[in-house]
């Protein structure tokens, strides 16, 4: 897919040497082995999980939550992350390919 190229571009990769997306298949490998996601809901939960997570970081950095005092903002932010993976793990039909 043309408009992944960023996805495999080494610049995006940073310290850790794997981009943001590569970072979150990762988890989302991690959530597979420990039998916690279907392997089939992956590129699901995968599209989930990366819009939600930029939703949220649009709001925190442009929009109505930018104002909040950044312990606020970092601890909204870590309730969203769990709120996905449980969205992902938990939720009407997740972990068995829907």
């Amino acid at each position: 897919m043309e408009d992944m190229v960023e996805v495999e571009d080494p610049a995006s990769t940073g310290e850790t040497g794997r981009s943001p997306y590569h970072q979150l298949q990762d988890a989302l490998a991690r959530l597979v082995a420990e039998g916690r996601l279907d392997p089939a809901a992956v590129a699901g939960a995968a599209l989930t999980c990366w819009s939600g997570v930029h939703g949220y970081a649009t709001l925190a950095a442009l929009g109505p939550l930018r104002s909040l005092p950044r312990a606020e903002r970092d601890a909204a932010g870590a309730g969203v992350v769990g709120g996905l993976v449980a969205a992902v793990t938990d939720g009407p039909g997740a972990g068995r390919g829907a």
